[in-house]
């Protein structure tokens, strides 16, 4: 399935965060991969407003070895918030 985003940006962080417990349900997870991103979010007036996303990736290979600073292209899924 081919994804229907790509988040277009500049690589400032690659990181891994540690195994824990989610507070609400009790249950363990694994270390997660994360990498930061800071790309151009376009505004209604036109303008473009810079922002850092924070992204869990399952396939950090491709990426690990880029420079910092790196242009990237990176294909993503998205899950709503909230209710």
């Amino acid at each position: 399935m081919k994804p229907m985003f790509t988040l277009n940006g500049t690589l400032l962080h690659i990181f891994e965060t540690g195994k824990g417990v989610n507070k609400k349900t009790g249950e363990e997870y694994d270390s997660q991969d994360k990498i930061q991103i800071l790309g151009d979010i376009p505004l209604q007036n036109g303008e473009i407003r810079k922002d850092i996303v924070t992204i869990t990736t399952h396939d950090i290979g491709h990426i690990k070895n880029m420079p910092i600073g790196s242009s990237v292209n990176v294909p993503v899924g998205m899950f709503a918030q909230g209710k």
